[in-house]
């Protein structure tokens, strides 16, 4: 493969560059995958050499390899190990150090998986209320109420598991009589804000005054709770510790158990605040600006899947078969 700037000789580890690519990242969470994505993809830190030889064909090899059909690595999980790979070409293509990236989209194409209704549209509100309803299960009121407030929060927020995770208390803001919260870091990258209606801020603050006010988290963090992450752990090895993407998932998914519920995700809750909003009339431009899809087309996806299964043509179909069925 031909080389623009220098020559770097075989076997040389590219372990500053990696750092470079790294950290131009903008979340820790990304520049953590990113890394182990790519370590795994090598074998560890590549060397000069690992970068020159692959080739489109051996990624396409790979690909299908881990995926088999289904069978292996989910689609999103291999789709974004080859995003991981393909930035991290296009770092070394942008420091002169290479002219061709053999992850390339139109060289190695990304799998494309229609996503099951309920990974889309989310649960029922019957379900919801019966998720909401086991926050009052157990003696531990504290995380009773936190339990509570968080899925409340990211249902009429529509709210990611990393922007909940980074919430920090000075991020709750008044802005022209509104209560917003605001986002400095979001998926995409840029700030952005949601607007906190009432009875969600009511019930944040019965999370503060059940957990002790700011004592509890100047004991904690030694600073002022301004600056504090607004949910905490409370189980025995890292109580006090910020809330992390996986700790939200352990506690819808405990929920979820007590409930009697499916198996959910935190996730599952911003699904599901998207179609409630759709199904209840609410117009697709509000939806979108509400969760924040930079492409509409992100938003329309719900409201298809919706109209497929609402409207479905089957129907007429079934009416047939229905007035002609014989009595057994």
């Amino acid at each position: 493969m031909q080389q623009i700037a220098h020559h770097i000789e075989a076997g040389t580890v590219l372990d500053h560059v990696l750092s470079d690519y790294l950290a131009g990242q903008l979340t820790e969470g990304t520049r953590r995958i990113y890394n182990c994505d790519i370590r795994q993809v090598f074998g560890g830190v590549p060397t000069w050499e690992d970068v020159t030889s692959l080739r489109p064909e051996a990624v396409v090899m790979w690909r299908n390899e881990v995926w088999n059909g289904g069978k292996g690595l989910a689609a999103t999980t291999i789709n974004r190990k080859l995003t991981a790979l393909k930035t991290f070409y296009d770092h070394l293509i942008a420091r002169g150090m290479l002219q061709f990236n053999p992850c390339n989209p139109k060289l190695v194409r990304r799998i494309k998986e229609k996503k099951a209704p309920g990974a889309r549209l989310g649960i029922s509100k019957e379900e919801l209320e019966a998720l909401l309803a086991a926050c009052h299960i157990g003696k531990n009121q504290r995380a009773n109420v936190r339990d509570y407030t968080i899925i409340s929060l990211m249902y009429t927020c529509l709210l990611r598991r990393s922007e909940v995770a980074a919430f920090r208390w000075k991020d709750l803001e008044r802005d022209g009589g509104r209560s917003l919260i605001v986002l400095p870091l979001t998926k995409g990258g840029a700030n952005d804000f949601v607007p906190v209606e009432q009875p969600v801020l009511d019930q944040l603050n019965h999370y503060y005054m059940e957990m002790g006010g700011a004592s509890t988290w100047l004991a904690h963090f030694g600073r002022p709770i301004e600056e504090c992450p607004v949910f905490l752990a409370l189980d025995n090895g890292h109580r006090g510790d910020p809330i992390s993407g996986h700790g939200l998932n352990e506690i819808v998914q405990r929920r979820a158990k007590m409930a009697g519920l499916q198996p959910l995700s935190a996730h599952i809750l911003r699904h599901t605040g998207i179609t409630h909003l759709l199904m209840s009339g609410c117009s697709i431009v509000d939806v979108q600006i509400m969760a924040r899809h930079s492409d509409p087309k992100q938003t329309m996806a719900y409201a298809m899947m919706l109209r497929r299964l609402e409207n479905s043509p089957g129907r007429t179909l079934a009416q047939v078969v229905q007035a002609k069925r014989l009595r057994f």
